[in-house]
């Protein structure tokens, strides 16, 4: 799994912020190893030109939790295949898709409504969290690269932020583990929009 970078200019005029945002398509230290003198990072450069991010234009870099930062995806997919084996159903490659960052209220409405099940979305949430709970304890794990691109920007002395569908308590419990909340200066979670 990787990430995809992207880069978002605020404000108005010249003098606006420069956000890098990261999402699942390129490793973590993929990224740590790209061309920060470029708008676009690309992880085609073998070896890396520039290094040291050029702090001058960038201002902030968010995060994505689920799937760039931790290996959550994984997690939740193989308790969501468990939830649906317990049924006599697999998760479609389909299914999966339309399911896979949402907030799980809704991506559960999706799974109802597709495979026309009986039970409540309410049912299958509490259910669901009890298989990703057993398995999160023994199956977490950082994404490859995550602590050395992390170090990384701190030494560019960037503010750091971690963006995510999911609840803020589940987000800190996923940070927390690794002792990474108190890194971030910013975390905007489901209950925030």
């Amino acid at each position: 799994m990787g990430m995809t970078v992207g880069m978002k200019k605020g404000g108005g005029g010249g003098g606006g912020l420069v956000f890098f945002f990261f999402f699942k398509q390129k490793t973590a230290y993929e990224i740590y190893q790209c061309d920060w003198s470029s708008d676009v990072c690309s992880s085609d450069l073998n070896p890396p030109r520039y290094p040291l991010m050029p702090t001058s234009s960038i201002k902030a870099v968010v995060f994505d939790l689920d799937g760039l930062m931790f290996n959550t995806e994984d997690i939740f997919t193989e308790a969501g295949n468990e939830l649906l084996r317990r049924r006599g159903f697999e998760m479609s490659f389909e299914l999966h898709r339309q399911m896979m960052g949402r907030r799980p209220h809704d991506a559960f409405r999706i799974m109802v409504e597709t495979l026309d099940l009986s039970e409540t979305v309410e049912a299958l949430l509490k259910e669901s969290q009890e298989i990703f709970d057993s398995l999160l304890n023994d199956n977490l794990a950082p994404m490859p690269g995550l602590f050395e691109l992390l170090e990384h920007i701190e030494v560019g002395a960037l503010r750091k932020g971690v963006a995510t569908s999911s609840p803020r308590r589940y987000m800190e419990n996923i940070l927390g583990r690794f002792e990474l909340l108190d890194r971030f200066s910013m975390t905007l979670t489901a209950e925030d929009v």
